[in-house]
């Protein structure tokens, strides 16, 4: 092999090597500017997102049944056309400390997903009316039991009273009955014993002369 081939390799290796240096260089930096876009995307709907169409928008029925996880429904409304990003919407959620309760809510596509957690964060009307009736129905049957339970105490009392005073009456005629036996009560053996010896004595007659 000459000189001249071998300074060809030697050239060639150094080029395919520095391009391959170049290309490693290029990818990392495309997968750094992925990243920094696609963290500063994901930050920006965490924390200052922005809807999906501007107002008026189109209004959307969620309903939500309660089984489903939070993640789920962030998902959800992600494919309803609600939202930009379903798991930023669920960042989001936990940064905020929201919650989801189950029941249908009305939503647009002009809400930010920040608007919307804030709506599925608060319970529907129709819970919260149900809420309020289910609470006024017990009131109403504390005070009708209250009401109903003070003739009941008296009527206790009352029966307690009758009780005490029968019981006083029973001892009162127990007592009486008692002072009656002990007037009627019959002789002692030795009174009778001496008036039957009284009664035994013969009459003497006395005659004069």
């Amino acid at each position: 092999m000459s000189r001249t081939t071998e300074e060809i390799n030697k050239v060639t290796g150094t080029v395919i090597g520095l391009s391959v240096r170049l290309i490693s260089c290029a990818v990392v930096l495309l997968l750094l500017a992925e990243g920094i876009s696609r963290g500063y995307h994901f930050g920006y709907e965490v924390f200052s997102s922005s809807a999906v169409d501007e107002t008026p928008g189109r209004d959307r029925t969620v309903t939500i049944t309660g089984n489903e996880s939070e993640l789920d429904i962030c998902k959800s409304l992600e494919e309803d056309g609600l939202i930009t990003d379903g798991l930023a919407a669920f960042f989001q959620m936990k940064f905020y400390d929201y919650e989801i309760y189950p029941g249908t809510y009305e939503l647009n596509t002009s809400m930010t997903a920040k608007e919307i957690l804030q709506t599925l964060n608060q319970k529907p009307e129709e819970d919260a009316e149900t809420a309020q009736e289910n609470a006024g129905l017990e009131t109403a049957e504390d005070d009708v039991l209250g009401s109903e339970g003070e003739p009941a105490a008296a009527e206790s009392a009352a029966e307690s009273g009758e009780i005490s005073v029968e019981v006083i009456e029973a001892e009162e005629e127990e007592d009486q009955a008692m002072d009656e036996e002990s007037e009627i009560k019959p002789e002692s053996g030795t009174e009778a014993e001496i008036r039957t010896e009284i009664e035994a004595e013969p009459e003497v007659e006395i005659q004069i002369d």
